[in-house]
């Protein structure tokens, strides 16, 4: 016991040795801060797993029989349980594809009960996340994201098409002002209205953000050829807009923003555009069709690379521990949440971040969709919401209501109660109202 209770001691030790070190020697040299962070990480994993103490530790350098990995009894891909003292997150990946992420108890975790549990023959496994948070404090900031940052509804006034929206912001749990901003309205001009509808996720401050929901449209519209080649100008626009915010950087700071824009015209053509992760998504008949396009580091590692950067988990860069065992096993640990370009941002499109513009791109997907009969709803949000919820339960979500407000109020109430953190900004568009 006094043996267990001293390497317990010295571990804590050790830790908080090794997270001073790396703060004091990530400024001088990047590489030795990141191995001095990563070495307290492996430390916080194994804290609150006593029994991890009284295991033999040959086990990891000896040969032992293959086995494959215990499997996770769940009912849907996301489980969650808010009992116990401590919980944890893993992401596993298997060959190709990471699985569905699981937050579970670290002791009630099926099959899944130390590090030296995934010492597995033949299978290379990556611990993507580990994260202890006590429910405790989870419920604590639950309660505190769950007020409403804004909410408020509109409609069209013209045409043989009735269209109404409805939009609500939820500020996340983060310790910063709300860095999501957003824009629904119609507009008259040359005698047809005009819907126009968009999502701003800011990052490092909200500065661009703010400037994109007062520009970016007058920027798209004051283009000459809009009318007549609406693809083409949202595309001029939008580099325009990105080059002027990288002109102001001394004003705007050194953040960036996502955007998602739609423009619905007299109520029968969508025009939608998108740079990073957040979403548009149309219900029309049956179907559920995304119409934007989620731009992450990992599906554009190559134009990323082309433009001499890197995609990795770790700031500043890739630290991933390898154990290998006797008969061709081994056990690789990555610390890290998600793939970031350098390290740092965990899209591959926005605006602004000039310090990494020359490997980030601009350039949006976009999309035209006619506005038909069967076509029932749109609803544009950030990632804040998309994290914890697919396209098909949004919409499901969404049409319990006939008032489009109270249909984004519900999504962004939803994911709050599914525990996302960011900052949540939605609108509903019924397009049949």
């Amino acid at each position: 016991m006094r043996r267990e209770s001293a390497l317990r001691t010295s571990l804590l030790a050790l830790a908080a040795l090794m997270v001073a070190v790396g703060i004091w020697t990530f400024s001088l040299k990047k590489m030795l801060g990141t191995y001095a962070f990563g070495i307290s990480g492996i430390a916080v994993i194994l804290l609150p797993d006593w029994e991890f103490f009284d295991r033999d530790f040959s086990q990891w350098f000896t040969p032992m029989p293959a086995q494959r990995a215990p499997s996770i009894d769940r009912d849907a891909d996301t489980f969650r349980a808010d009992c116990g003292d401590r919980s944890v997150h893993h992401k596993v990946e298997e060959g190709r594809g990471p699985a569905p992420g699981v937050n579970v108890p670290l002791r009630m975790a099926k099959g899944i009960h130390t590090p030296s549990d995934f010492c597995m023959s033949s299978w290379s496994v990556t611990l993507a996340t580990m994260r202890f948070k006590s429910c405790r404090r989870r419920r604590q900031q639950l309660e505190l994201a769950g007020h409403s940052s804004g909410a408020g509804k509109g409609k069209s006034y013209q045409g043989s098409v009735k269209v109404a929206y409805g939009f609500s912001l939820v500020k996340g749990r983060a310790n910063h002002p709300m860095e999501d901003y957003h824009v629904a309205k119609f507009i008259q001009i040359r005698g047809q209205e005009l819907g126009l509808f968009a999502i701003f996720d800011g990052h490092l401050g909200d500065s661009v953000a703010a400037y994109l929901q007062k520009h970016l449209f007058t920027n798209i519209l004051k283009e000459e050829d809009f009318w007549n080649n609406p693809g083409e100008a949202i595309s001029k626009a939008y580099e325009k807009t990105d080059k002027a915010i990288l002109s102001r950087s001394p004003d705007l700071g050194r953040g960036g923003s996502t955007a998602v824009t739609a423009i619905l015209i007299d109520g029968r053509k969508l025009w939608i555009a998108n740079v990073g992760d957040s979403r548009a998504v149309l219900a029309k008949g049956g179907d559920v069709i995304q119409l934007s396009v989620d731009h992450e580091p990992n599906t554009e590692r190559g134009s990323i690379e082309n433009r001499g950067g890197f995609v990795s988990n770790m700031p500043g860069y890739d630290l991933i521990f390898t154990f290998e065992l006797p008969n061709d096993s081994a056990l690789s640990c990555s610390l890290g949440d998600v793939p970031r370009v350098n390290g740092q941002l965990a899209v591959s499109r926005a605006f602004g971040d000039k310090s990494l513009k020359s490997h980030l791109s601009s350039d949006p997907d976009i999309r035209s969709e006619d506005v038909t009969a069967d076509s029932d709803l749109l609803i544009l949000a950030s990632d804040g919401l998309w994290k914890v919820m697919s396209n098909e339960e949004a919409v499901d979500i969404a049409r319990k209501y006939k008032d489009p407000q109270a249909a984004a109020r519900l999504l962004t109430t939803e994911a709050v109660n599914r525990v996302s953190k960011d900052d949540i900004s939605c609108i509903v568009v019924q397009l049949r109202a």
